[in-house]
C-alpha cells in the first residue's frame, strides 16, 4: 500500500465573496452641475472593514441604494420575498438634491468642507439577514426616510470635469424634514451648502 503524500493547494484562502466584487466606479450627476454626470471610486476599504466586522449590512445598503442591484448572493433574484429583484431599485446618479460640507471631519478633511452628500429617496433595499434561503430580504423603506450617500472630492472645487473626481466613502438612512420630505431634516444646519 502507498503512503499518503502531503498536497499543498492553491486557491482561495475562504469562501468566495462576490458581494465584495463591487464595479471600481458609480456614474453620478455633477455637484457643480446636475445636467451634467461625473464618476467616483467606491471605497473598498471600508466594505473590507465593514465585513471583517460582520456588518454586511453597509454593503447591502450600497448594492441596493448605490448600484441599484440586488447583493449578489445565492437565491437573491429567486426568492419569491424579493421577486422581481432589481424592480424599484435606484442608483446614485437618481439623486435629488446634493449638498456641500458636511460640518466634521472626514478623514483628511478636517471641517468636512469637501464632501458632498447626495440625497435619495429609494422605494426598497435589501437588508441582510442570516437565513437558510438568501441573506438578502428585499424590503419597502419606511416612509419618513431618505438616504445620504457621502462622496469625498479629491481634486479642486474649481478644476472639476467630467471623469473621476472623488471617493464614495460611506451612506446611511436619514429622516426626512416634516416640512419638506425629500430633503433631511436639519439640513440647513447639517450641511455647509445646498449645491442643487
Amino acid at each position: 500500500m502507498a503512503k499518503p503524500t502531503l498536497r499543498v493547494m492553491i486557491g482561495q484562502a475562504g469562501p468566495s465573496t462576490p458581494w465584495l466584487d463591487f464595479p471600481l466606479t458609480v456614474i453620478a450627476k455633477s455637484p457643480l452641475d446636475r445636467g451634467a454626470t461625473c464618476r467616483f471610486r467606491l471605497s473598498r476599504e471600508d466594505a473590507m472593514k465593514a465585513a471583517a466586522a460582520h456588518r454586511r449590512q453597509p454593503i447591502w445598503e450600497l448594492w441596493s441604494i448605490v448600484l441599484g442591484e440586488p447583493p449578489p448572493v445565492p437565491n437573491v433574484r429567486t426568492w419569491g420575498l424579493n421577486v422581481p429583484a432589481e424592480e424599484g431599485l435606484i442608483t446614485l446618479v437618481e439623486a435629488h438634491a446634493c449638498f456641500r460640507g458636511i460640518r466634521r471631519a472626514l478623514a483628511e478633511d478636517d471641517n468636512g468642507e469637501n464632501v458632498v452628500a447626495y440625497i435619495l429617496k429609494p422605494r426598497f433595499f435589501y437588508e441582510y439577514r442570516a437565513n437558510l434561503v438568501s441573506t438578502a430580504v428585499k424590503l419597502t423603506v419606511p416612509a419618513g426616510l431618505l438616504f445620504a450617500v457621502y462622496v469625498r472630492i479629491d481634486i479642486p472645487w474649481d478644476a472639476q470635469r467630467k471623469g473621476t473626481v472623488g471617493v464614495v466613502t460611506h451612506g446611511g438612512f436619514v429622516e426626512a424634514d416634516p416640512s419638506d420630505p425629500l430633503l433631511p431634516e436639519d439640513h440647513a444646519s447639517r450641511y455647509t451648502q445646498r449645491l442643487w
